[in-house]
């Protein structure tokens, strides 16, 4: 019976071996940009008297270089629209929500809208909304409430995130939120051949000790049947 007891001992040493050998996460995030109140204002508001058009971007910095073997590295997106100096805070509008680099930003704009929107409506209402020519690392057309997880960023630096309103004459109020996650892995005990070793030493030994048949020392006893 002793020897079971110290089989289940070593098979509960087995199971916190593994966990202390296992990945767990720790998590640190960085809220690299929190706007409030940003307005949005319909894209071609002004077009007829001063031919520009209108669009609102931010710039955040952001850092995904520090992803390493064991860091996951993703960036979270939050974008809210409602109406501007509505009574009702749940008054939403939709609006385009577009992550882009610095080249992207300046095609989006130079080639496309500065010159027609029509060329933005085209490529926005097709079944996969794409901008030719755009590196664009997150996009949400025709929506008031964006959640966005960008995984693709390829450099350190500087990203553009930009705002349009193009389906009606209405100020936008947005909300932006951009956080940065890194999931670092760590182990308590880092697995190597001795702690791997030992491990499994421990299991086969304790599951032999808790299978294997007990001996026992003790005589039968045997009943008397009274006649």
């Amino acid at each position: 019976m002793k020897t079971r007891f110290v089989g289940i001992i070593l098979l509960l040493v087995f199971i916190l071996l593994v966990g202390l050998q296992s990945n767990f996460p720790i998590i640190k995030s960085n809220v690299a940009l929190e706007e409030h109140s940003v307005p949005v204002f319909f894209l071609d508001l002004f077009r007829d008297t001063t031919g520009e058009p209108i669009m609102a971007e931010k710039n955040v910095m952001l850092t995904p270089s520090e992803k390493t073997n064991n860091v996951d590295y993703f960036v979270n997106a939050l974008v809210i629209a409602t109406v501007w100096n509505s009574s009702n805070p749940k008054n939403y509008t939709l609006i385009d929500f577009w992550v882009v680099n610095s080249t992207g930003r300046n095609f989006l704009y130079n080639d496309i809208l500065q010159n027609s929107s029509y060329a933005y409506y085209y490529y926005t209402n097709l079944t996969q909304p794409y901008l030719p020519k755009v590196k664009t690392y997150a996009f949400s057309v025709n929506k008031a409430t964006m959640v966005l997880r960008l995984r693709n960023l390829d450099y350190d630096g500087n990203y553009t995130l930009i705002l349009i309103n193009p389906y009606q004459e209405v100020t936008a109020n947005a909300t932006i939120v951009v956080e940065e996650v890194f999931v670092i892995e760590r182990h308590i005990i880092t697995p190597n051949f001795a702690s791997v070793s030992a491990t499994t030493v421990t299991a086969v030994l304790g599951l032999y000790m808790v299978v294997k048949n007990p001996r026992w020392s003790s005589k039968k006893v045997r009943k008397r049947v009274i006649r």
